[in-house]
């Protein structure tokens, strides 16, 4: 009952029947969904335990912003509980998503559900438009793409989210999958890259193109990486510019829209300087237009935050983001599987923090459930080392209790076989790649038989950066997003005065 409560809320969060029709909505179907799953989370049969809330630094940071939220940040009570039930979404989710199959089965409905989505904004363009989708696309949108629900109604919303499936069909259909399975996949993925290129967003163009480059390098052997990053940087370069609209890239002084989102880069920059607490939650419009007599959105999730949370806020935002970076880039997983999903959830997060420059989407649903399921994941590869480590200790004891028989002269029994480490039941294991820990070269060696080497053994430089020895955030990693928050705030201004 949890994962159909987590499930539904995905549902309704992207194809939003509520809106389909009105008499739902008084229904609230995503309260209904939001404690089906936390009733679901009560009486499951795996128990809950408090202590499981808070075993990654995901966790301990999510807890810190939502803290820093309902102290400092000035906000109105409607606000402040659209915010605190996202943070209720995360910590559900991360306990919902507590093995492999279910992270795998949640990520094919986010994959399903962002198709459906694609596949209502195509439609509208053929004559099956239950939404009236057509009419705001040609009449308001001036031809651009868009699909009549509250969060989809532009076309830059729509692009930022289709964008995401490109790289999701990739490795859930064709990378290392069976030839019949990749057909199908390439078939796939011709609907959402049509519906991509006709909203025309440049935005969502850059957005793909980053994670682009990231699903054909991660992982990858350094000459593939640097191979992939030259043709990225000269033919795929040329052949972005040649998308609609993107021309306007080259006269950003004369374009009205980047102009306009620039001042308002401006200004959140200036005010953010000013209150170190921000200006309040979902504020940045209505301030915006008191000050300057029109009314323009951030259009930044980082220029959001900053400017609505404080800079401490973006701190912790970013500390939350970086988390999720250094949780994908050096886990060390065991089987393909686990690297699928390892693929899967780090072009996401490309997407969604490059996405983060160009829209506003600091306090959408995306953004927690995207770091519920790196956290799920943290999670899932912690277990799976732990239950490494358990059966090479087995196994090793075996081994001691048949030597220690045999010296006293009493028959050998035949020694119970302990299950072996999942790298060793495959044919290949998989680990981080090349853009995860470099490896030592011990993982493919069977457990060292004499007690004295292995006590004498220094642990290696990169064993201090498994996921098992990190649970809470630690100076080095407060030093790191120091240095992220100076670099966005950096960005940030340079941006501002050059264009």
């Amino acid at each position: 009952m949890d994962f159909l409560g987590c499930t539904l809320f995905l549902v309704l969060y992207y194809i939003r029947p509520h809106e389909w029709l009105p008499m739902l909505e008084a229904l609230h179907p995503i309260t209904f969904a939001m404690v089906l799953g936390m009733v679901g989370l009560v009486f499951r049969q795996r128990g809950l335990n408090p202590r499981d809330f808070f075993k990654t630094p995901h966790d301990w940071l999510m807890l810190a912003y939502f803290l820093w939220i309902a102290i400092f940040v000035p906000a109105e009570s409607d606000s402040f509980a659209t915010v605190r039930n996202m943070f209720i979404v995360y910590f559900v989710a991360v306990q919902v998503l507590y093995n492999r199959e279910r992270l795998q089965k949640y990520l094919y409905w986010w994959a399903g559900l962002i198709f459906v989505l694609s596949m209502l904004a195509l439609l509208s363009e053929m004559g099956i438009d239950p939404l009236d989708s057509n009419y705001l696309t040609h009449n308001v949108q001036k031809g651009r793409l868009s699909v009549n629900l509250s969060i989809f109604n532009n076309p830059n919303a729509l692009g930022h989210t289709v964008v995401n499936l490109v790289p999701m069909l990739y490795f859930l259909l064709i990378w290392r999958r069976p030839v019949f399975v990749k057909e199908v996949g390439a078939l796939l993925l011709v609907f959402p890259l049509w519906c991509l290129y006709l909203t025309q967003s440049k935005g969502a163009f850059l957005a793909g193109f980053g994670a682009a480059v990231v699903a054909l390098s991660f992982g990858r052997p350094k000459y593939i990486q640097i191979l992939v990053l030259a043709l990225a940087v000269t033919a795929g370069w040329a052949g972005i510019q040649r998308l609609p609209r993107m021309q306007q890239l080259e006269q950003t002084k004369k374009d009205e829209g980047i102009q306009g989102r620039l001042a308002a880069w401006r200004w959140g920059y200036q005010v953010m300087q000013e209150q170190s607490k921000g200006i309040g939650l979902f504020r940045f419009g209505s301030t915006f237009e008191k000050a300057n007599g029109y009314f323009k959105g951030p259009h930044s999730s980082y220029v959001e935050v900053g400017t609505e949370q404080g800079i401490n806020g973006l701190f912790l935002f970013l500390a939350v983001l970086y988390c999720c970076v250094r949780t994908l880039v050096t886990a060390r997983v065991q089987d393909e599987e686990m690297e699928r999903l390892r693929r899967i959830l780090m072009v996401m997060l490309v997407c969604y923090l490059l996405s983060s420059w160009m829209i506003g989407w600091g306090y959408r649903t995306t953004f927690y459930l995207l770091v519920a399921c790196i956290a799920a994941f943290h999670r899932l590869v912690i277990q799976e080392q732990e239950q490494t480590a358990r059966a090479v200790a087995e196994s090793e004891t075996a081994g001691a209790q048949v030597e220690q028989t045999a010296v006293i002269g009493q028959p050998v029994p035949e020694p119970a076989l302990a299950p072996l480490p999942l790298a060793w039941q495959t044919s290949q294991g998989v680990s981080g790649g090349a853009w995860a820990m470099p490896s030592t070269g011990e993982e493919d060696l069977p457990p060292a038989t004499s007690d004295e080497t292995a006590a004498t053994a220094p642990p290696s430089f990169w064993s201090r950066f498994s996921l098992v020895r990190w649970r809470r955030p630690g100076l080095l990693d407060l030093a790191v997003t120091y240095g992220l928050l100076r670099l966005v705030l950096h960005v940030w201004n340079y941006v501002t005065r050059t264009f």
